[in-house]
Protein backbone atom coordinates (compact mmCIF):
# COMPACT_ATOMS: atom_id res chain seq x y z
CA UNK A 1 0.00 0.00 0.00
CA UNK A 2 1.06 3.26 -1.01
CA UNK A 3 2.70 5.56 2.01
CA UNK A 4 1.10 8.58 1.33
CA UNK A 5 0.98 9.93 4.54
CA UNK A 6 4.85 10.11 4.05
CA UNK A 7 5.19 12.54 1.09
CA UNK A 8 7.28 15.53 2.61
CA UNK A 9 5.88 18.68 1.46
CA UNK A 10 8.94 21.25 0.66
CA UNK A 11 9.20 24.51 2.81
CA UNK A 12 6.09 26.95 2.47
CA UNK A 13 8.30 29.92 1.53
CA UNK A 14 9.90 27.47 -1.57
CA UNK A 15 6.23 26.26 -2.02
CA UNK A 16 5.31 29.80 -2.73
CA UNK A 17 8.42 30.14 -4.59
CA UNK A 18 7.19 27.75 -6.99
CA UNK A 19 4.07 29.17 -7.61
CA UNK A 20 5.35 32.64 -8.41
CA UNK A 21 8.31 31.14 -10.60
CA UNK A 22 5.67 29.40 -13.03
CA UNK A 23 3.33 32.42 -13.52
CA UNK A 24 3.87 33.18 -17.40
CA UNK A 25 3.63 36.85 -16.80
CA UNK A 26 6.60 37.08 -13.99
CA UNK A 27 8.26 40.32 -13.73
CA UNK A 28 12.09 40.96 -13.28
CA UNK A 29 10.77 43.24 -10.43
CA UNK A 30 9.24 40.49 -9.45
CA UNK A 31 11.43 37.81 -9.11
CA UNK A 32 14.11 39.58 -7.33
CA UNK A 33 12.12 40.21 -4.73
CA UNK A 34 11.36 37.18 -4.54
CA UNK A 35 14.98 36.21 -4.12
CA UNK A 36 15.44 39.06 -1.87
CA UNK A 37 13.41 37.60 0.51
CA UNK A 38 15.18 34.14 1.27
CA UNK A 39 19.12 34.25 1.80
CA UNK A 40 19.94 30.58 -0.10
CA UNK A 41 18.13 32.11 -3.20
CA UNK A 42 20.32 35.49 -2.86
CA UNK A 43 23.43 33.62 -2.69
CA UNK A 44 22.47 31.03 -5.70
CA UNK A 45 21.50 34.53 -7.97
CA UNK A 46 24.57 36.03 -6.93
CA UNK A 47 27.06 33.39 -6.99
CA UNK A 48 25.90 32.73 -10.54
CA UNK A 49 25.99 36.19 -11.96
CA UNK A 50 29.90 36.11 -10.28
CA UNK A 51 30.58 32.86 -12.17
CA UNK A 52 33.21 33.05 -15.08
CA UNK A 53 29.88 32.27 -17.31
CA UNK A 54 28.57 35.77 -16.97
CA UNK A 55 31.06 37.94 -14.56
CA UNK A 56 32.14 41.22 -15.48
CA UNK A 57 35.41 42.93 -13.83
CA UNK A 58 33.04 44.30 -11.16
CA UNK A 59 31.60 41.95 -8.82
CA UNK A 60 27.72 42.03 -8.18
CA UNK A 61 26.98 42.03 -4.72
CA UNK A 62 22.79 42.36 -4.21
CA UNK A 63 20.17 40.33 -5.80
CA UNK A 64 18.63 42.85 -7.89
CA UNK A 65 22.36 43.38 -9.88
CA UNK A 66 22.32 39.43 -9.74
CA UNK A 67 18.70 39.36 -11.82
CA UNK A 68 19.62 42.19 -14.34
CA UNK A 69 23.34 41.02 -14.96
CA UNK A 70 21.63 37.17 -15.77
CA UNK A 71 17.89 38.01 -17.40
CA UNK A 72 14.47 36.75 -16.33
CA UNK A 73 14.48 33.28 -17.79
CA UNK A 74 17.93 32.57 -16.43
CA UNK A 75 16.98 33.73 -13.10
CA UNK A 76 14.07 31.79 -12.92
CA UNK A 77 15.83 28.57 -13.89
CA UNK A 78 18.56 29.06 -11.50
CA UNK A 79 15.87 29.99 -8.85
CA UNK A 80 13.82 26.98 -9.15
CA UNK A 81 16.97 24.29 -9.50
CA UNK A 82 18.16 26.45 -6.17
CA UNK A 83 14.69 25.46 -4.72
CA UNK A 84 14.56 22.12 -5.38
CA UNK A 85 17.73 21.68 -4.35
CA UNK A 86 17.52 23.20 -0.98
CA UNK A 87 14.37 21.49 -0.73
CA UNK A 88 15.40 17.71 -0.96
CA UNK A 89 18.70 17.80 1.45
CA UNK A 90 20.40 14.58 2.69
CA UNK A 91 19.15 12.16 0.15
CA UNK A 92 22.80 10.56 0.33
CA UNK A 93 21.76 8.51 3.54
CA UNK A 94 19.58 6.79 0.96
CA UNK A 95 22.87 5.87 -1.09
CA UNK A 96 21.83 8.12 -4.23
CA UNK A 97 24.96 9.98 -5.70
CA UNK A 98 23.76 13.08 -4.86
CA UNK A 99 26.04 14.81 -7.77
CA UNK A 100 25.16 12.60 -10.37
CA UNK A 101 21.30 13.35 -9.38
CA UNK A 102 21.90 16.76 -9.65
CA UNK A 103 23.37 17.01 -12.85
CA UNK A 104 21.21 14.69 -14.14
CA UNK A 105 18.10 16.81 -13.82
CA UNK A 106 19.88 19.81 -14.83
CA UNK A 107 21.34 17.99 -17.56
CA UNK A 108 17.63 16.71 -18.84
CA UNK A 109 16.14 20.26 -17.93
CA UNK A 110 18.57 22.30 -20.52
CA UNK A 111 18.18 19.69 -22.99
CA UNK A 112 14.56 19.32 -23.22
CA UNK A 113 14.21 22.72 -23.43
CA UNK A 114 16.55 23.09 -26.67
CA UNK A 115 14.84 20.61 -28.41
CA UNK A 116 11.46 21.74 -27.76
CA UNK A 117 9.93 24.59 -30.17
CA UNK A 118 9.74 28.01 -29.47
CA UNK A 119 6.86 29.67 -26.97
CA UNK A 120 5.68 28.82 -23.74
CA UNK A 121 6.57 25.67 -24.24
CA UNK A 122 10.34 26.04 -24.16
CA UNK A 123 9.94 27.23 -20.46
CA UNK A 124 7.59 24.14 -19.31
CA UNK A 125 9.75 21.61 -20.56
CA UNK A 126 12.94 23.26 -19.01
CA UNK A 127 10.41 22.62 -15.50
CA UNK A 128 9.21 19.08 -16.07
CA UNK A 129 13.65 18.12 -17.34
CA UNK A 130 14.42 19.74 -13.74
CA UNK A 131 11.35 17.77 -11.85
CA UNK A 132 10.88 14.67 -13.23
CA UNK A 133 12.75 13.03 -10.63
CA UNK A 134 11.31 14.59 -7.65
CA UNK A 135 9.14 11.93 -6.45
CA UNK A 136 12.53 9.82 -6.59
CA UNK A 137 13.72 12.72 -4.21
CA UNK A 138 10.42 12.47 -2.04
CA UNK A 139 11.01 9.13 -1.92
CA UNK A 140 14.78 9.36 -0.60
CA UNK A 141 14.23 11.90 1.41
CA UNK A 142 10.50 10.41 3.24
CA UNK A 143 12.37 6.87 3.92
CA UNK A 144 15.84 6.52 3.16
CA UNK A 145 16.56 3.24 5.08
CA UNK A 146 13.79 1.51 2.69
CA UNK A 147 14.90 3.80 -0.63
CA UNK A 148 18.84 2.40 0.08
CA UNK A 149 17.29 -0.97 -0.72
CA UNK A 150 16.32 0.05 -4.12
CA UNK A 151 19.21 1.30 -5.24
CA UNK A 152 21.12 -1.53 -3.86
CA UNK A 153 19.60 -3.61 -6.49
CA UNK A 154 19.28 -1.08 -8.89
CA UNK A 155 23.24 -1.58 -9.10
CA UNK A 156 22.57 -5.24 -9.28
CA UNK A 157 20.45 -4.69 -12.49
CA UNK A 158 16.94 -4.84 -10.98
CA UNK A 159 14.93 -1.92 -12.73
CA UNK A 160 13.92 0.80 -9.94
CA UNK A 161 10.22 1.56 -10.74
CA UNK A 162 10.19 -2.08 -10.01
CA UNK A 163 11.39 -2.53 -6.66
CA UNK A 164 9.78 1.38 -5.76
CA UNK A 165 6.42 -0.51 -6.52
CA UNK A 166 7.05 -3.20 -3.98
CA UNK A 167 8.90 -1.17 -1.28
CA UNK A 168 6.56 1.75 -1.46
CA UNK A 169 3.30 0.57 -3.25
CA UNK A 170 3.76 2.99 -6.49
CA UNK A 171 6.73 4.42 -8.78
CA UNK A 172 8.91 7.38 -8.28
CA UNK A 173 6.80 8.70 -11.37
CA UNK A 174 3.72 8.32 -9.80
CA UNK A 175 5.06 9.75 -6.44
CA UNK A 176 6.13 12.89 -8.42
CA UNK A 177 2.73 13.25 -9.70
CA UNK A 178 1.15 14.07 -6.44
CA UNK A 179 4.60 15.92 -5.73
CA UNK A 180 4.02 18.56 -8.76
CA UNK A 181 0.23 18.51 -7.97
CA UNK A 182 0.51 20.43 -4.77
CA UNK A 183 2.20 22.83 -6.37
CA UNK A 184 -0.65 23.51 -9.10
CA UNK A 185 2.20 23.00 -11.74
CA UNK A 186 0.85 23.25 -15.20
CA UNK A 187 -0.89 20.08 -16.76
CA UNK A 188 1.55 19.59 -19.17
CA UNK A 189 4.91 19.38 -16.25
CA UNK A 190 2.65 17.04 -14.30
CA UNK A 191 2.23 14.86 -16.93
CA UNK A 192 6.03 14.66 -18.16
CA UNK A 193 6.94 13.60 -14.56
CA UNK A 194 4.18 10.81 -14.80
CA UNK A 195 4.92 9.90 -18.12
CA UNK A 196 9.10 10.63 -18.79
CA UNK A 197 9.92 6.85 -18.74
CA UNK A 198 7.33 6.14 -21.90
CA UNK A 199 7.50 9.82 -23.62
CA UNK A 200 3.62 8.91 -24.86
CA UNK A 201 1.70 11.29 -23.19
CA UNK A 202 2.29 14.76 -24.81
CA UNK A 203 5.55 17.03 -26.54
CA UNK A 204 6.74 17.76 -23.31
CA UNK A 205 7.06 14.33 -22.32
CA UNK A 206 8.72 13.32 -25.19
CA UNK A 207 11.39 16.25 -24.79
CA UNK A 208 11.91 15.07 -21.20
CA UNK A 209 12.23 11.35 -22.28
CA UNK A 210 14.67 12.51 -25.42
CA UNK A 211 16.77 14.59 -23.20
CA UNK A 212 16.97 11.66 -20.67
CA UNK A 213 18.49 9.21 -23.03
CA UNK A 214 20.76 11.89 -24.41
CA UNK A 215 21.65 12.76 -20.73
CA UNK A 216 22.96 9.36 -20.33
CA UNK A 217 24.75 9.15 -24.09
CA UNK A 218 26.76 12.54 -22.28
CA UNK A 219 27.31 9.88 -19.66
CA UNK A 220 25.65 11.45 -16.71
CA UNK A 221 24.21 8.97 -14.22
CA UNK A 222 21.18 9.43 -12.40
CA UNK A 223 22.50 9.00 -9.19
CA UNK A 224 20.92 5.24 -8.83
CA UNK A 225 22.91 3.33 -12.01
CA UNK A 226 26.00 4.31 -12.43
CA UNK A 227 27.78 4.80 -16.27
CA UNK A 228 30.83 3.81 -16.56
CA UNK A 229 33.56 6.80 -17.10
CA UNK A 230 35.09 6.98 -20.63
CA UNK A 231 38.15 5.06 -21.78
CA UNK A 232 41.50 7.34 -22.24
CA UNK A 233 40.93 7.53 -25.99
CA UNK A 234 37.37 8.05 -26.11
CA UNK A 235 35.59 10.88 -27.33
CA UNK A 236 32.05 12.18 -26.59
CA UNK A 237 32.06 13.76 -29.45
CA UNK A 238 32.33 10.32 -31.75
CA UNK A 239 30.26 8.54 -29.48
CA UNK A 240 27.11 10.26 -29.50
CA UNK A 241 24.82 8.95 -31.76
CA UNK A 242 23.91 11.33 -34.92
CA UNK A 243 20.72 12.67 -33.74
CA UNK A 244 22.00 13.21 -29.88
CA UNK A 245 25.18 14.90 -31.68
CA UNK A 246 23.17 16.95 -33.77
CA UNK A 247 20.94 18.00 -30.48
CA UNK A 248 24.15 18.89 -28.33
CA UNK A 249 25.89 20.42 -30.99
CA UNK A 250 23.30 23.24 -31.78
CA UNK A 251 23.63 23.87 -27.87
CA UNK A 252 26.77 24.85 -28.71
CA UNK A 253 28.82 21.69 -28.18
CA UNK A 254 29.54 19.25 -25.66
CA UNK A 255 31.93 21.36 -23.71
CA UNK A 256 29.36 24.73 -23.26
CA UNK A 257 26.55 22.10 -22.54
CA UNK A 258 28.93 20.10 -19.83
CA UNK A 259 30.23 24.04 -18.64
CA UNK A 260 26.04 25.03 -18.41
CA UNK A 261 25.12 22.36 -16.31
CA UNK A 262 27.97 23.08 -13.78
CA UNK A 263 26.65 26.48 -13.64
CA UNK A 264 23.77 25.23 -12.61
CA UNK A 265 24.86 22.70 -9.95
CA UNK A 266 27.16 25.52 -9.06
CA UNK A 267 23.69 27.36 -8.17
CA UNK A 268 22.17 24.58 -5.93
CA UNK A 269 26.17 24.32 -4.05
CA UNK A 270 25.32 28.15 -3.64
CA UNK A 271 22.24 28.35 -1.95
CA UNK A 272 22.70 25.16 0.26
CA UNK A 273 25.79 27.21 1.54
CA UNK A 274 23.79 29.83 2.71
CA UNK A 275 21.06 27.70 4.46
Amino acid sequence: MADRHRLPTIPAVHARAMAVLNDPNLEIRHLATLVETDPSLTAAVIRSANSAASATTRRIATAGEAVVRIGLNTTRRIVMSAVIGESYRGLERSGINTADLWRHVIACALIADSITAQGAERSTAFTAGLLHDVGRMAMAQADPIRYSRIVHMAREGVEATETEAQVFGRSHAEWGVEAAETWALPADVIEAIGDHHNGTAGPTARAVFDSRRITANLRIGDGIVQIPPLAHDEHLEQLLPDADFEVIEAMGGVRFVMDQIDWFCGAIKGARRAA
